[in-house]
């Protein structure tokens, strides 16, 4: 399975943003060109690139029909609509990578819950994770496992950076940002690769306590390819890899590969440096709270859309519910944001790149 981590690229664009990654993925929907994209990113053969882009180009058109249908929606039906346009587009991305056991993408892999439940809180339980699409998904940008693994609603909502804000506002809870530094390093000769994790509180942004067993829970690599190196700090923790190379093209592909394991594709965001070095730097970031698991933003955001959709499909009495409740702010907010998070990313992944875009100003 190739690596993600691509080049980042800077683009402006006088579109708005989510229809210029829009125009992208829809020329992906035409075969010939979803073919010409797996030889050249994915290193297909070309029969078998022409076989896997006839299908892929299929789910992306439909994601995109099913994205433009929910715009206007209201929202006792959008995060239906939303949920087959990421399901659809997350089937493209498991086509174009392959994971291991790929072929089961047909049925989608999680359980609904909501089925047991009377009322809707921040601690109820939505879902179990099964087999099929959405874990197939999480396998390309994840090495936990999540088999048979229930979800909170608050597990998932703390993941998602773009509802921060609201949980901690509305409903007092805590989050912390998880905020990763990776490179390589060269010692004595040898290049290692380096990464850091840096806790932070989001109401204060001072020091949050940081430990081993939950990074190394999330990121088993950690565990088997990497040294946790001493640190005094609680907030910090910092690893090096086993291996060393002489190499440092060799380094960088092996790091390149991990790496993708542990940023959290997804969760990240553009800065712009200081004028005085003008460019773009990409900051990822894990979000959580306290004595919680830490999950992929994307997969937490793929499970919560799953979620919302089953509550508007089958138990319209649950939804009434969170019309009426606090849940209201944080679900609205949601479906309002996720496509602004969800659609760029698999953008991305189905480009091999990140494109930062910016809005150009008018002239």
């Amino acid at each position: 399975m190739p690596d993600i981590v691509g080049p980042l690229t800077a683009v402006s664009t006088s579109m708005s943003l989510l229809e210029a990654h829009l125009s992208h993925l829809l020329y992906l929907s035409n075969s010939e060109a979803a073919s010409r994209v797996l030889i050249e990113r994915f290193y297909m053969t070309r029969r078998q690139a022409k076989e896997v882009g006839l299908i892929m180009s299929t789910h992306i058109s439909q994601g995109i029909e099913f994205h433009r249908q929910s715009i206007n929606a209201p929202n006792r039906v959008r995060p239906v609509l939303q949920y087959y346009s990421y399901l659809n587009l997350a089937v493209a991305c498991i086509l174009a990578y392959q994971p291991p056991g790929y072929q089961g993408y047909r049925r989608h892999g999680v359980e609904d819950k909501s089925y047991k439940l009377s009322r809707l809180d921040l601690s109820s339980i939505l879902m179990f994770m099964r087999s099929g699409a959405i874990p197939l998904f999480h396998s390309i940008i994840s090495d936990e496992t999540l088999y048979n693994h229930k979800f909170r609603f608050n597990e998932l909502a703390a993941a998602i950076p773009l509802v921060t804000h609201e949980l901690n506002a509305v409903f007092k809870m805590n989050t912390q940002q998880i905020i990763l530094d990776e490179r390589l390093i060269n010692i004595n000769g040898k290049w290692l690769s380096h990464v850091q994790f840096e806790c932070l509180d989001t109401l204060s942004w001072k020091a949050a306590r940081l430990t081993s067993s939950k990074i190394e829970r999330a990121m088993p690599a950690l565990y088997s390819d990497y040294l946790k190196e001493d640190n005094s700090s609680i907030n910090r923790l910092s690893y090096r890899s086993r291996t060393e190379w002489s190499s440092e093209v060799h380094a960088r592909i092996w790091h390149q590969q991990k790496c993708m394991k542990l940023i959290n594709f997804g969760g990240h965001r553009f800065v712009e440096q200081p004028l005085m070095n003008p460019s773009i730097k990409c900051i990822y970031s894990w979000s959580s709270v306290s004595r919680k698991r830490l999950l992929p933003t994307l997969t937490a955001a793929l499970l919560l859309s799953f979620g919302l959709s089953s509550i508007v499909r089958y138990r319209p009495i649950l939804w009434k519910h969170i019309e009426d409740s606090e849940l209201n702010m944080l679900v609205n907010v949601f479906i309002h944001e996720s496509d602004g998070m969800l659609i760029p990313t698999f953008r991305n992944l189905l480009f091999r790149e990140e494109m930062c875009l910016s809005q150009l100003s008018a002239l």
